[in-house]
């Protein structure tokens, strides 16, 4: 508890902490929120850890290279998939995910999209949006969100999977074997 207390005070505190502090989750989360680069002095399993290094990057891009082998070449992957810089691909990753389900009306195509909490936000005609990305665009910015942070959950229950973004949505919504 000292060196947690040390640590809020004062991130760089983590340089002379024991080893058993630097695997210490809480305090190792502390020191990176602080500045992220201080992820070098975390020991091997919290710089293995996605969030500690994705908090740390958050912070400081260059604190990436303090991550695992394993872990940088895997974060690097995934921004430049998204087409995202590492500290926006980060940031994003950290935020909460705001979960939706589809749900198509009768035979008239309508699209009800629902919180996960069952509130409706949005009713489209299938031709006002034809892709699943053209729909995250458009729920995006009604909720002032980043699109990334929308998990779509079709009307069979299954998740969305990335591959599925380009397909068109009456296919998707009618496609009973989508994983």
């Amino acid at each position: 508890e000292i060196v947690l207390t040390a640590v809020h005070n004062s991130g760089s505190a983590l340089k002379h902490a024991s080893e058993e502090c630097k695997n210490n989750r809480e305090i190792v989360m502390a020191a990176v929120r602080q500045h992220g680069k201080l992820l070098e002095f975390a020991s091997a399993e919290c710089r293995n850890d996605p969030e500690i290094v994705l908090t740390a990057v958050q912070m400081h891009e260059l604190a990436l290279e303090y991550a695992s082998p394993e872990l940088r070449q895997l974060i690097r992957r995934k921004a430049s998939e998204s087409g995202m810089q590492l500290k926006e691909y980060a940031t994003t990753k950290l935020m909460p995910k705001k979960i939706v389900q589809l749900e198509v009306l009768a035979d008239d195509g309508t699209l009800i999209c629902r919180s996960l909490g069952g509130d409706e936000l949005l009713t489209y005609t299938v031709l006002e949006v034809s892709t699943i990305a053209e729909l995250r665009k458009h729920l995006a910015q009604k909720f002032a969100v980043m699109p990334a942070q929308l998990q779509f959950i079709l009307p069979h229950g299954q998740a969305l999977r990335n591959s599925d973004e380009k397909r068109f949505l009456p296919d998707l919504l009618k496609n009973d074997d989508v994983h």
